[in-house]
């Protein structure tokens, strides 16, 4: 399994060069009977990734260190309130303005991929066997837990649990949600680039109403 952080280098030629399998969008592809053992291997694909010692790979300055929650919280929040065409959304307003105070004092580090999900990966053709993680654009040193898939991660990584996990999940949804809001924005403008936009941004208000969900579950 290649990834490497520091240099950009995903590895694509290696794809490109050997036999493989991609899946985009929906897994329709993957017979049911074996999508569990597809998605189990992303899991211990990510828990293997957290458990590197960025020090000993000379990683330990790779992104900005501490405040990860407040920066992307503020970065996220900050896009959505300034895109005015794509319009507000109650829900959405409560989650960013309430977010901020709900952030859990202290968390480890370690090298997260910041965008980890089933079509950036690359599988093995014809078994669930992952060979490399592409597109680590958002890579960066930040709490592990953000891309868990919780029971089988956490014995991977030796867990008992994972605290405030309702936090992390309002986080993910506000952060998807942005991104969505910004992908209707650029529907509503005509440059939008992807094929698929204008269907995808009919989710924002939904991930809005799902992260918001989570704040009076802590």
């Amino acid at each position: 399994m290649t990834f490497c952080a520091r240099h950009g280098c995903s590895r694509r030629w290696q794809a490109a060069r050997c036999r493989s399998r991609r899946f985009r969008g929906p897994v329709a592809a993957i017979p049911e009977s074996d999508r569990a053992a597809y998605y189990d291997e992303t899991n211990r694909v990510i828990a293997a990734l957290h458990t590197v010692d960025v020090g000993a790979i000379g990683l330990g300055d790779f992104g900005r260190p501490g405040n990860y929650f407040s920066r992307q919280i503020t970065r996220w929040s900050r896009q959505y309130r300034a895109d005015d065409l794509a319009e507000r959304d109650g829900a959405m307003d409560a989650l960013a303005a309430w977010l901020p105070s709900a952030i859990p004092e202290g968390a480890e580090t370690a090298l997260i991929h910041g965008d980890f999900r089933i079509d950036n990966v690359i599988f093995h053709p014809d078994e669930p066997r992952i060979l490399a993680v592409l597109d680590r654009e958002l890579s960066t040193l930040s709490l592990p837990t953000l891309e868990a898939h919780v029971a089988a991660y956490c014995a991977r990584t030796g867990r008992s649990g994972i605290p405030n996990w309702n936090f992390h999940l309002a986080f993910n949804e506000v952060r998807l949600a942005a991104i969505v809001h910004g992908i209707k924005g650029r529907v509503l403008r005509g440059n939008a680039s992807n094929a698929q936009a204008s269907e995808r941004a009919k989710a924002f208000p939904r991930l809005a109403a799902l992260g918001a969900g989570w704040m009076d579950k802590l």
